[in-house]
């Protein structure tokens, strides 16, 4: 993930990702760049608020926006929810391109 530019899907759905995964991922996402994701699915992994809290960090500073977003069955709470949204609601590229939110 750190030199790959190509990818524009990862789905990890149901891998067994903790919130510690969820945090390794973001920083091995946040070291490229030029990566324009346009489908992330993390959905039925156990990465609650903290993960949550890093993919919303991760997704306030891309340069690009997600058509495709799948949180679903993580165990986020009310506050980790919320701060997601607020990361995708404030940031001008996911507000014209997100298309599907689970």
């Amino acid at each position: 993930l750190r030199v790959n530019i190509t990818i524009r899907e990862l789905v990890l759905r149901r891998v067994g990702a903790t919130k510690d995964d969820a945090v390794w991922l973001v920083d091995a996402l946040r070291a490229n760049a030029a990566l324009e994701l346009d489908t992330l699915d993390v959905s039925l992994n156990s990465i609650e608020d903290r993960g949550i809290n890093a993919f919303a960090a991760y997704l306030a500073r891309v340069q690009h926006g997600l058509h495709h977003l799948d949180v679903s069955g993580c165990d986020i709470g009310s506050s980790g929810l919320a701060v997601l949204l607020a990361a995708l609601e404030n940031h001008h590229f996911h507000a014209k391109t997100l298309r599907s939110l689970r």
